[in-house]
């Protein structure tokens, strides 16, 4: 990936370097509480991974955020952690990484994105997306960003209904019928 500077500032978006570990872990342990950030083996073990891709957001030499995503079978692919360092929160630098994932996402079609709820054990979340209540809140931002409704319904839940009905069959989408069928009904 080609290093791209915003014109805001000197924020560059760039590919993971095994020198930044240190840093993401340091950046991971300060934006969430112990038990929760990961350990120097899973940071590595998702870093590693082949099927994983780290971005790195680096101000002027100094590395300030991160993003994990992994691709899953029948290219589908989800955010592990967006990490920013609490001395740089809320200052768009989680949403400019988003914007790089948004670009894959494209690139490989929305067909093969999902969006995730693992809301849980986080210090600092975006305002007004604290938990599943919050999709609204996504909703909207991807729809002022120009994404059509059948694209948002793929990325909401469609397309992990479809890889789920691909991986167990039919049934695990589908309503089962009450426990009594209409000829069965008690009277």
């Amino acid at each position: 990936m080609t290093a791209r500077r915003t014109p805001q500032n000197k924020l560059e978006i760039r590919d993971y370097r095994k020198s930044d570990f240190a840093r993401l872990y340091e950046i991971d342990h300060a934006a969430f509480p112990k038990g929760i950030a990961y350990s120097h083996l899973e940071l590595q073990h998702y870093i590693r991974s082949r099927k994983s891709r780290t971005l790195v957001a680096e101000d002027d030499g100094d590395v300030i955020g991160f993003v994990i995503a992994c691709s899953e079978p029948r290219q589908l692919g989800h955010i592990i952690t967006i990490d920013v360092a609490p001395h740089r929160q809320r200052e768009q630098i989680g949403s400019r990484l988003l914007d790089q994932i948004e670009h894959i996402a494209r690139v490989a079609g929305v067909d093969h994105v999902g969006l995730g709820s693992d809301f849980d054990g986080t210090l600092f979340m975006p305002e007004g997306v604290s938990d599943v209540a919050g999709y609204p809140t996504i909703t909207a931002g991807l729809l002022a960003r120009g994404w059509p409704e059948a694209d948002l319904r793929k990325l909401l839940g469609e397309n992990t209904l479809r890889v789920l009905a691909d991986a167990t069959g039919p049934l695990a989408t589908t309503r089962r019928s009450p426990p009594h069928g209409p000829s069965e009904t008690p009277q």
